[in-house]
């Protein structure tokens, strides 16, 4: 399954049901030949309980193996006690890679079918064997010391949270947000913005950062843009 795939439903689920996507952060572990890999969203999004909860519920449906993480909930800053709900979660997706799972399937059947054809036995298996004279002791070999490398711990995808946009003087979009460290952010297409993240793809409702050394993801929803009316 392709992360893609992941982040298309996810904006698009969101928008049909009335969700504002602020941000969602993806994190993919590759399957190997033992273990299953896995895709990490950490979701920020603002709507009606109502609204929040049947876009939880699409998600879990069209991607039956989604489990919930985390889960935080409360009241939107500057509703003013309305109905909107600021929601933060991290949702957890088990993801198989076929290749790695055809290629340990192709390795078990070689091993089955190179099996060696039966054979007389050297000696009879109910005769009881004649003791060897004693001799020395075998020499005592000591393996030498294993070296283990440190667990490098894995630190947290960042977000990012939407600050404005402007038009540069050659008439390319520019975006500024803000991580979550408060740190600003320039976002234009092709650039470098810190933390390791690029600029991967930009248009009108979306920002895709990637880092080249971890392939971590970070999308930015952008909301829509404003309209003026001249009278």
């Amino acid at each position: 399954m392709a992360v893609d795939e992941v982040l298309q439903f996810a904006g698009a689920s969101a928008d049909a049901g009335g969700v504002l996507l602020r941000s969602l952060t993806v994190a993919h572990t590759a399957a190997t030949e033992r273990a299953w890999g896995k895709v990490t969203l950490e979701v920020s999004a603002t709507g009606s309980h109502g609204a929040l909860k049947a876009w939880q519920a699409a998600m879990q449906e069209h991607f039956p193996a989604l489990s919930v993480a985390n889960l935080r909930i409360q009241n939107a800053q500057g509703s003013m006690g309305g109905s909107g709900l600021d929601m933060q979660s991290v949702w957890v997706l088990p993801v198989q890679d076929p290749d790695a799972a055809s290629t340990a399937a192709a390795n078990t059947v070689g091993s089955l079918g190179q099996r060696a054809a039966l054979t007389l036995a050297p000696r009879d298996p109910f005769q009881l064997p004649v003791p060897l004279p004693r001799s020395a002791p075998p020499a005592v070999v000591v393996a030498a010391p294993v070296v283990v490398a440190p667990i490098v711990p894995h630190e947290p995808t960042p977000s990012l949270r939407f600050a404005g946009r402007m038009l540069a003087p050659d008439g390319r979009t520019v975006v500024l947000a803000q991580w979550a460290d408060g740190t600003p952010a320039r976002l234009e297409a092709g650039k470098d913005v810190g933390k390791g993240f690029r600029v991967e793809r930009m248009s009108k409702q979306s920002v895709t950062l990637l880092n080249p050394q971890t392939q971590g993801m970070v999308q930015l929803s952008l909301p829509a843009m404003p309209r003026f009316e001249t009278r």
